[in-house]
């Protein structure tokens, strides 16, 4: 029997928003990755840590318009709104909850799903392409996250292409994604390159 490709929504996270002019220079302050990485085809891990060190949130943080969006767990956006919207008003930057705007699947096994929606994702870990309201991320296990902004149906059809004999994945948790149905692998938590 070979390995279907499967999709596990990402209801556990939530997007937060920062944009504007001023986004980059002020998100290069509070966060441990680099953001000259992050450009239109290219994405991070990354955390934001307190003065002492201690991490306060771990997050995929992706290039998105005049800003960036970091993907994060849901319980951990609201604080991290409130406690970064401190140090906004001193820049030209506005941060949103913007976990509404993008429908988030996990994929694994997908790229023939990816290519007939017009994405031509790299194998590199942290690629990303883009096409008509539509993101995809490749993670570092070769699975892959993809964005849909206000079209989840688009999405969801696409990914039961009869080809692919995709299906919802069962017992999909926050912190572990199954991979080829057979075993969990953790997601890396973050990257302090810098």
């Amino acid at each position: 029997m070979t390995d279907a490709a499967y999709f596990c929504p990402l209801s556990h996270e939530g997007v937060l928003a920062v944009r504007g002019p001023d986004a980059a220079k002020f998100l290069q302050g509070q966060l441990t990755c680099n953001l000259a990485y992050i450009g239109e085809h290219t994405s991070s891990l990354g955390a934001r840590c307190t003065p002492k060190g201690r991490m306060q949130s771990s997050f995929r943080i992706v290039q998105d318009g005049d800003g960036y969006l970091l993907a994060m767990a849901t319980e951990l956006l609201p604080p991290q709104l409130e406690n970064l919207s401190k140090y906004a008003a001193f820049s030209k930057s506005r941060l949103s909850d913007e976990s509404e705007r993008w429908n988030r699947f996990g994929l694994s096994g997908a790229d023939e799903v990816l290519a007939s929606l017009g994405l031509d994702l790299p194998q590199a870990p942290d690629s990303v392409a883009r096409q008509e309201g539509l993101l995809a991320i490749r993670l570092s296990d070769g699975r892959t996250e993809l964005w849909a902004h206000q079209a989840p149906d688009k999405c969801v059809s696409s990914c039961r292409h009869a080809s692919c004999r995709c299906r919802w994945s069962i017992g999909c948790s926050p912190r572990y994604v199954p991979v080829s149905g057979r075993s969990l692998v953790p997601r890396p938590s973050c990257s302090y390159r810098k």
